[in-house]
């Protein structure tokens, strides 16, 4: 796949993002504010890198936008 394709195909979204993690509507509300305030792109070839059973990943953490960012 080029670049440009994993460009295209990358997780933008709370819609996205909540069908990966399995959110709960709650979790799906507190993520969606985080992400309009700090806006993600995740490609497919780097979140096949995280393990999203663990919510201690690392590189999860790098990527995937924490409900303690406001904090």
């Amino acid at each position: 796949m080029t670049w440009q394709e994993e460009l295209k195909k990358s997780i933008t979204n709370i819609d996205q993002l909540a069908e990966i993690l399995h959110l709960s509507n709650e979790q799906k509300e507190q993520y969606e504010a985080v992400i309009e305030r700090f806006p993600m792109m995740i490609t497919p070839y780097y979140l096949s890198l995280v393990d999203t059973n663990n919510p201690h990943d690392p590189i999860g953490k790098m990527c995937i936008p924490s409900l303690d960012e406001f904090n």
